[in-house]
């Protein structure tokens, strides 16, 4: 039996994905720019960098095995 008989297409698939890398980016733009209050800037700052630029990698892995 197949275990998920009703599979969104691979146009929905692909929009979901490009959908949560902006979403990912747009967030570890505001972390860095406006760290959240009661957490110090450096941290707020290298938080923000290591989601921006270590989600790259697991970004473009998701697109490989997309289809």
């Amino acid at each position: 039996r197949d275990p998920a008989p009703h599979r969104p297409g691979l146009a929905v698939r692909a929009g979901v994905l490009v959908a949560a890398v902006a979403v990912n980016d747009v967030l570890a733009k505001l972390l860095y720019a406006e760290p959240p209050p009661g957490v110090p800037v450096a941290q707020a700052e290298f938080a923000g960098q290591l989601m921006y630029y270590g989600a790259a990698p697991v970004h473009i892995a998701l697109f490989v095995v997309l289809p």
